[in-house]
């Protein structure tokens, strides 16, 4: 009989299962993952998890823009993307420094996505080496004062966002210059961007979501059901209590080298016990392998708990071949370690 690993449900309930794929399939098909596919998560569950944060990270998060630079995501779909969490800025020179730009549909197929500016006023001054961009609903009196002497503001937007920033600018005491806007013309350049990642709690779950799958499907259901990982679970399905400093995050590849290309384009998943300077269960999820989320399944106090067992463990998702590879449990150590 079926039991939910995250709430408890079992079949004796009433309630129906799914398969649940450890990696969402938004970030790929893989060969060779059927032992990474969970029989232990009800439907209700599931249901909840996309409505509550799957959506959010698979569309307005860095991991979202990443889909779409990899392919993964159709880029027709790149209007779908929100920008709440991810801002994106042109760092290169010129009229367009500082200014924030998002992706959009490609017309050629040499040409998947293109780079365009959203409505926005981009203020420099010789004071501040770094141009500043605020869109239309963030200006006001304390955010222009910085550059209001002496400074420029160039606007982007259509004829209606210029004429409404404007009105804005005027009403907020703008007393500095206003330049012509070059061209509307977006800069390009992936290299030229700059990715500025605000994340929050609806992310934070959706990343422990897979880290805890991970685990009961390396580790297996009896390990992971322990009640050292019912905080786990809660923060999960609820979001409480609150546990947003078990995840962090960095920028780059959680290999210890330093080198991504040990492996290549792809994912990477690990979770395994860090004895220094306690006990606890970690977990590290590298998605594209550009930005690592380092998660504590269990800390000291819970692990005390914890009947042991060897749960090391990592696998690859490699985008060239679209096969789920399990690496050596040696090879898994040699990732870059928890720094709590």
């Amino acid at each position: 009989m079926r039991v939910c690993v995250y709430c408890r449900a079992s079949e004796a309930d009433g309630v129906t299962f799914n398969d649940e794929h450890v990696l969402p399939k938004m970030f790929g098909k893989f060969r060779n993952s059927q032992s990474l596919l969970l029989k232990c998560v009800c439907e209700p569950c599931n249901s909840a998890f996309s409505r509550d944060f799957e959506r959010d990270l698979g569309r307005d998060s860095v991991e979202a823009v990443l889909r779409l630079l990899f392919r993964v995501k159709n880029p027709d779909d790149a209007r779908e993307m929100s920008y709440s969490r991810v801002t994106m800025t042109y760092r290169g020179e010129g009229f367009y420094k500082g200014a924030r730009v998002r992706f959009a549909p490609g017309e050629t197929a040499d040409k998947l996505f293109n780079v365009e500016l959203l409505p926005q006023a981009v203020f420099h001054h010789p004071k501040h080496p770094e141009p500043v961009a605020l869109e239309p609903h963030e200006i006001s009196a304390d955010a222009i004062a910085p550059f209001s002497r002496g400074g420029a503001v160039y606007l982007f937007g259509s004829r209606e966002d210029v004429e409404s920033m404007v009105a804005s600018l005027k009403n907020a005491g703008w007393r500095g210059t206003r330049e012509d806007s070059p061209p509307v013309d977006a800069p390009s350049g992936e290299s030229l961007m700059r990715f500025d990642y605000h994340l929050d709690d609806p992310v934070r779950r959706a990343v422990m979501k897979i880290a805890f799958n991970y685990l009961v499907a390396t580790a297996g259901f009896d390990f992971a059901s322990q009640p050292a990982f019912d905080a786990v679970r809660s923060y999960v399905r609820t979001g409480a209590p609150s546990l947003r400093h078990w995840v962090q995050t960095s920028w780059g590849s959680m290999e210890g080298d330093g080198s991504r290309n040990r492996y290549g384009d792809g994912h990477l998943i690990a979770v395994h016990w860090m004895h220094t300077p306690a006990s606890q269960v970690i977990a590290q999820l590298s998605f594209f392998n550009r930005i690592t989320h380092h998660v504590l399944l269990a800390d000291a106090a819970a692990t005390e708990r914890v009947i042991w067992r060897d749960i090391n463990a990592a696998h690859f998702f490699d985008l060239a071949t679209r096969e789920a590879k399990k690496l050596k449990p040696s090879r898994a150590l040699d990732l870059i370690p928890f720094r709590p």
